[in-house]
């Protein structure tokens, strides 16, 4: 029959909350220290059966809290299993110094024949894991020397299963060869080495062992190797266990700290339930982070102790703890001032700021003799100064040593060069001659009389009246302009001399010296404190330009000279806004003026019989008798002649901005083309009428270049040909 089950947490609730308890048969652990306290031969069982060992060899390690065996070292128990028990699991923690064939855990057969035993073994070839005897060894478990393992064995021999865990994983997973091995007997339980022949010691540490009396679930293996990983809380401190009466609400008492073997661990604290009298004062104080506040008034008379109960959490596990918080006495104030007890120097007279001027630990509040100079307050005529002689130079009741004015002439002795004399008080340049009688009072040398500054030695003249001497003053002149950068530190109407003349800007009609007066470089935009930044002069006659009537001095005045900056410009007797200077067509009839026999008369250009009457007008061109002159193409036919202008500039107002073909109009239609050099016509017209400006067909402007024509008459006779040069 099955053991009992035994519930661990109702026992230790604080320390094994995340370790499985249900099936617990034997549990001995090292770093709990009720199961070691620390000192005797007996490692005592915690799982509540009282199965306890007893230690042979083994010794503790109270700062890591383990147990060394030294491989010939033993823990024996009483049997922890029940004879004939087929389902168990052997549970350790451990850490092997050397490869040997050793026993961590087992219960032996005792005098159950066959094989009977359930044993967790290393062998020395660095595996290890279960033996049941009978050749029944399932070593399928490496492990690592000098490094903490821990191992679990959980064995059904109901479904002849076995598995063994590493560090929390599953290392073996399988079968038995004699499933009726499995059944221990009734044999002890020893750690650390074999029973009972007493050989195969262990040899490094072992910190906690566990038997359950049942199989334990991968998840419950899981969270008991877990909970190895972060050790409980062992103990909580605090700062200070006592504090004053009378202390404000809200004021921290303490500081807590826990005990954890967990590096890195974060702590919290809580004020908890206990077991109902030592947690009856909770309501009392609060807790928050890590200190220890009041939450009321506390007053010894009334109570001088408080119960509390503190918890703190790592995280994983819980630790508690209860306290007992004492509150000091503090001295009564019988008067009331703030000051208790032995440190009131004047216990039954208010003295606050504990004032004793002759330090005999009397207060001066109380003292009879506040200046401890002899003489009681009441007859003293400085009590609060030693004035043991009671000097009084003017006999007005007042000792010298306490009398802030001895000659009583309204200046106090501190600040009185001649406290002695009611006539002085004070010598400004230390000569020895108050100033009331010295006319020289800073001995700069000038007298008082003329001395602007008669108590200053650094200063004496004050030249814009502001107070502040000309030494000091930065702006003697109060010319808001600062002397240093002041030409006339001591004129206040003058502080500017841009072309250094001598003659301050605001009387110097010509600041910068240029030649050009101010008020014209204001008006034409220039600067008139600049010199080399002087106003547009165009003929450079000192007439700036803005003011000039003839700007280019050509004898055209501005407002009549369409071109004012041109000195060779003036006249444009044809109006296409070229003067007569530039223009090569002054009448703009197409024809040169070089070809132009009519260089003025925009209807006429030719002359052929030299009659004086232009072509166009005369109406026989060649004198011959016959009206109309015409001449003879290719053929032999009379026609009229065209003249076809060689160049076009467009966009150029007085030279050949359209294309020109004088007769043109005599030929009403006349077909004209023009070619670009890759023989595109890139123009034609009907009916010409001389107004081509150089565009092509989609109004784009054509490049420079040279271009061809052909102009057909339309009357069956010649046809003109010819290259045009077109500049653009």
């Amino acid at each position: 029959m099955k053991r009992a089950k035994y519930i661990l947490f109702l026992l230790f609730p604080l320390i094994l909350e995340a370790q499985i308890t249900n099936g617990l048969v034997l549990y001995v652990d090292a770093g709990d220290s009720s199961s070691y306290s620390g000192s005797g031969n007996t490692w005592n069982d915690i799982s509540g059966n009282n199965n306890n060992g007893t230690i042979t060899g083994a010794t503790f390690n109270s700062t890591n809290k383990w147990f060394d065996f030294d491989g010939n070292d033993r823990v024996n128990f009483a049997a922890a299993l029940a004879g004939g028990d087929d389902t168990y699991t052997l549970e350790a923690y451990f850490n092997a110094d050397s490869r040997r064939t050793q026993v961590v855990v087992e219960q032996n057969h005792g005098s159950q024949s066959g094989s009977r035993r359930a044993c967790m073994l290393l062998i020395s070839n660095g595996n290890g894991g279960f033996n049941g005897e009978g050749n029944d060894r399932h070593n399928n478990v490496s492990y690592s020397l000098n490094s903490w393992e821990h191992w679990v064995i959980v064995a059904n021999a109901t479904s002849n299963s076995l598995k063994m865990y590493r560090n929390g994983s599953i290392a073996y997973n399988g079968t038995f060869a004699n499933a009726g091995a499995l059944n221990v007997g009734t044999g002890g339980v020893s750690i650390g080495y074999k029973l009972p022949r007493n050989n195969e010691y262990f040899d490094g540490q072992i910190k906690f062992v566990r038997i359950y009396d049942r199989t334990l679930s991968d998840n419950e293996v899981s969270q008991n190797y877990q909970s190895i990983s972060n050790s409980a809380p062992s103990d909580i401190l605090l700062s200070s266990n006592s504090f004053d009466e009378n202390i404000p609400s809200g004021t921290i008492i303490s500081t807590l700290t826990a005990t954890d073997s967990d590096n890195g661990d974060s702590h919290t604290f809580t004020l908890s339930s206990g077991n109902g009298s030592n947690d009856s004062d909770n309501s009392d104080f609060i807790i928050n982070g890590s200190s220890l506040k009041t939450s009321g008034t506390f007053d010894f008379e009334s109570k001088s102790s408080y119960n509390i109960y503190i918890n703190t959490n790592d995280g994983a596990a819980d630790f508690a703890k209860a306290f007992t918080l004492t509150v000091n006495d503090i001295d009564e104030d019988l008067d009331n001032d703030g000051i208790t007890g032995v440190n009131d120097n004047c216990p039954n007279t208010a003295n606050p700021n504990q004032s004793d001027i002759d330090g005999d630990g009397i207060g001066d509040a109380c003292d009879p003799d506040v200046d401890g100079d002899g003489i009681l307050n009441g007859s003293d005529n400085c009590p609060i100064d030693f004035n043991p002689g009671q000097a009084d130079f003017e006999s007005d009741g007042i000792g010298d040593v306490c009398d802030p004015d001895d000659d009583n002439d309204g200046y106090p002795d501190k600040q009185d060069y001649f406290p002695l004399d009611p006539t002085e008080w004070f010598d400004n340049d230390l000569d020895g001659i108050g100033n009331n009688a010295d006319t020289d009072d800073d001995n700069d040398g000038y007298l008082d009389t003329e001395d602007a500054f008669p108590l200053n030695p650094k200063e004496w003249l004050d030249t814009d009246g502001d107070g502040i001497g000309n030494n000091l003053d930065k702006d003697d002149d109060n010319d808001n302009v600062i002397d240093r950068k002041d030409a006339f530190p001591l004129d206040s109407s003058e502080w500017l001399d841009t072309d250094s003349d001598g003659v301050g800007n605001n009387t110097d009609e010509d600041d910068d010296g240029d030649g050009y007066s101010d008020l014209v470089e204001i008006e034409c935009g220039s600067s008139p404190i600049r010199k080399f930044f002087i106003p547009s002069d165009y003929d450079n006659d000192l007439i700036a330009d803005c003011v000039d009537p003839d700007d280019d001095n050509d004898g055209c005045l501005d407002e009549e000279d369409p071109w004012p900056y041109d000195e060779n410009a003036c006249a444009d007797a044809d109006g296409d806004g070229i003067a007569d200077y530039y223009d090569s067509d002054k009448d703009n009839d197409g024809i040169s003026d070089d070809r132009d026999v009519f260089p003025n008369d925009p209807s006429e250009s030719i002359d052929t019989d030299g009659d004086g009457i232009g072509d166009n007008a005369d109406p026989d061109d060649n004198n011959d008798g016959f009206p109309e002159d015409t001449v003879l193409n290719e053929n032999g036919e009379e026609v009229i002649p065209l003249f076809v202008s060689e160049l076009l500039t467009p966009n150029q107002p007085g030279v050949e901005s359209k294309w020109r073909i004088v007769n043109i109009e005599k030929y009403p239609t006349a077909n004209v083309k023009v070619y670009s050099t890759s023989w595109n016509v890139v123009f034609e017209s009907w009916s010409y009428k001389n107004d081509w400006d150089g565009k092509d067909k989609k109004g784009n402007l054509l490049s420079s270049g040279p271009y061809y024509y052909i102009i057909d008459r339309g009357d069956e006779t010649t046809v003109e040909k010819g290259w045009m040069y077109l500049f653009n």
